[in-house]
């Protein structure tokens, strides 16, 4: 796992906290600091990290959703993980791709 400490774009991140977990390749959907019941945390935009998957991967939009809950989600089950903010929950992924 990357700390926000090891990459210059997480900086003001890993001056507050420099063991918040961070997904280099997240970067674009990273949105800011965020705190969980302890610590500051990456926040990363739930719905372009799966516009990411989407089009990195090859993956469809449901395949994206369940890679990134069993793989990324679910490993990284500490106080220091992101948090993954779904700003508008009634819009679907595949908004991004079909409007």
């Amino acid at each position: 796992m990357f700390k926000a400490k090891d990459n210059p774009t997480y900086q003001a991140l890993g001056e507050v906290n420099p063991n918040a977990v961070i997904f280099p390749e997240f970067t674009q959907a990273y949105i800011g600091l965020g705190v969980n019941q302890k610590k500051t945390v990456a926040v990363y935009d739930w719905n372009t990290v799966v516009a990411l998957c989407v089009q990195e991967h090859d993956m469809k939009p449901t395949e994206a959703r369940e890679f990134l809950f069993l793989n990324v989600i679910s490993q990284t089950n500490t106080e220091d993980a992101p948090i993954f903010l779904q700003q508008n929950p009634m819009r679907e992924i595949e908004q991004f791709f079909f409007m």
